[in-house]
């Protein structure tokens, strides 16, 4: 993007406010990850302790902070994703995500996974601290480590995946959301 992407802004909100909203509107407690001493934009945050280590770094922090419990990760830069998608999930998993070894429940839609929208068990912890240490930063990579659940989340699933990395992905972020 060429710039913060949390701040970037759609339907008069900034992204990270969006999934923050989202998030809200299913859990009593929402914690953002940021990479870097918080601007003040959320009020619950944790700050990666390991540097320059994108989401697998923000993934580390939050499975920290929650202290043997699951959680569920939804990153800023998928803002099409709604409530429906994240209760799906969590629906699916039910009372799987208790289980003592690593298991993720992750977004799908038309063959594509998408692995920052999932609910990830306490489990994964330590798994996540091992690839980090060797320097393994893949998200993708990273859930061949674990037992992945896939949970589809219907035809629209491209749309509502979209990942907003380019000006011109906010865009279509755009177009998608006025077409609604």
């Amino acid at each position: 993007m060429g710039s913060d992407k949390t701040v970037a802004r759609l339907a008069g909100r900034t992204l990270v406010d969006r999934a923050v909203a989202v998030l809200e509107e299913v859990f009593e407690t929402v914690v953002v990850s940021v990479s870097a001493t918080p601007s003040g934009r959320v009020e619950a945050t944790v700050t990666d302790r390991w540097r320059d280590s994108g989401p697998l770094g923000g993934l580390e922090a939050v499975l920290d902070h929650a202290a043997g419990r699951p959680v569920f990760v939804l990153a800023c830069d998928l803002p099409l994703v709604g409530e429906s998608v994240v209760r799906k999930i969590v629906d699916d998993a039910g009372a799987g995500v208790a289980v003592e070894r690593a298991t993720a429940w992750i977004a799908s839609g038309l063959g594509r996974d998408q692995p920052l929208c999932g609910l990830y068990s306490a489990a994964c912890l330590e798994v996540v601290r091992v690839r980090l240490a060797d320097g393994m930063l893949s998200m993708r990579d990273l859930l061949q480590q674990f037992e992945v659940h896939r949970v589809d989340v219907g035809d629209p699933g491209a749309d509502l995946l979209l990942n907003v990395n380019w000006p011109e992905d906010l865009e279509r972020a755009r177009e998608l959301l006025n077409g609604r």
